[in-house]
């Protein structure tokens, strides 16, 4: 995933021709495909690994419309590893591949994909204390001063820049590229020149699920498109934006994954100890069985009884001695 995010960024460099970017959309097609041939890699009895319960079934296969889909379930396969612990001893496609929200993993923004400007926008931040889940727009207008200028709606929330009984399109704030534009826990920015005759507008949502071969496949198609025009390399720039916020989550999602790997692994390596252990003093134990010389076991035996019959005899005569035997 290293690989694929260093391309994505080369993919940024404006010196790059569109025959420059269709290069490194090859090198990701293939870093793509191997990372689908790992999806469905197969145990030596031909199990796939990441099919959850349905070891039989390959995870990951092309659909009609070209988009690789999930096969498998989210089955955990277990293994008992003592009498008292279990562990899972596979992790299913969907977790691995699958469960990664795009965006920042709470919002995802995305550009009208008819706007004619070259505005790109920030990939947001959020204050999870005032965020309010919705679907916002930010749409670009000439105002009531002739300025070039923005205003927000929410899906559910309506109108918030400007704020009611404000004139949406009239009273709405001038744009200044960079600065940042905040409403309901989220802030962003816009740089460039967004067109206004076009209503060229942006869209947060909240974050999906959207698997690593998607993500890879977005920014495929994108940098196969044509960028010569400022428009056309603002689109790119957004897309290349997304694709390296979506491919950061994959890289995280996947390191949560090995990290529950390597706690069981850990849990494997401290049984093994403790039965290695235990094979050692059985071992010492049924040693000291078979290594017995028995003559001289025999031999320390009737020495240790003779000396427990005389102590016992001893002790027999001095216990029923006192004073009054000799008066």
């Amino acid at each position: 995933m290293f690989a694929a995010r260093d391309n994505i960024i080369r993919g940024g460099n404006g010196n790059y021709s569109s025959i420059d970017r269709q290069a490194i959309a090859a090198e990701l097609t293939e870093i793509r495909n191997e990372a689908i041939a790992l999806a469905n890699t197969q145990t030596a009895s031909g199990e796939f690994l990441f099919s959850g319960f349905q070891t039989l079934t390959k995870p990951f296969t092309l659909d009609p419309a070209g988009t690789i889909v999930y096969n498998g379930d989210q089955g955990q396969r277990l293994s008992k590893i003592n009498d008292d612990v279990t562990i899972a001893s596979s992790d299913s496609g969907y977790e691995v591949f699958e469960n990664i929200l795009n965006g920042n993993g709470i919002v995802h923004t995305t550009e009208n994909l008819a706007n004619v400007g070259t505005g790109v926008i920030d990939p947001a931040s959020v204050d999870q204390s005032s965020y309010v889940t919705d679907t916002y727009t930010i749409t670009f207008v000439t105002n009531n001063n002739g300025e070039l200028a923005y205003n927000v709606f929410g899906a559910v929330s309506g109108q918030l820049i400007p704020s009611l009984p404000n004139n949406a399109v009239l009273d709405a704030p001038a744009f200044e590229e960079g600065v940042d534009i905040s409403f309901n826990g989220i802030t962003t920015n816009i740089t460039g020149t967004p067109d206004a005759a076009a209503n060229d507008s942006f869209v947060i949502s909240p974050s999906t699920r959207q698997n690593l071969f998607t993500t890879l496949q977005n920014v495929i198609d994108a940098l196969n498109l044509p960028a010569d025009n400022a428009s056309e390399k603002a689109h790119l720039q957004n897309a290349l934006n997304r694709a390296l916020l979506d491919v950061d989550q994959a890289m995280a999602n996947v390191d949560r994954v090995r990290a529950t790997i390597g706690a069981r692994l850990n849990a494997v390596e401290n049984e093994k100890l403790v039965n290695e252990d235990l094979i050692i003093a059985v071992s010492s134990d049924l040693s000291k069985i078979r290594d017995l010389d028995y003559t001289e076991a025999a031999t320390r035996l009737a020495a240790q009884i003779t000396s427990l019959e005389a102590a016992q005899a001893s002790f027999a005569r001095i216990q029923n001695l006192t004073l009054f035997n000799f008066l």
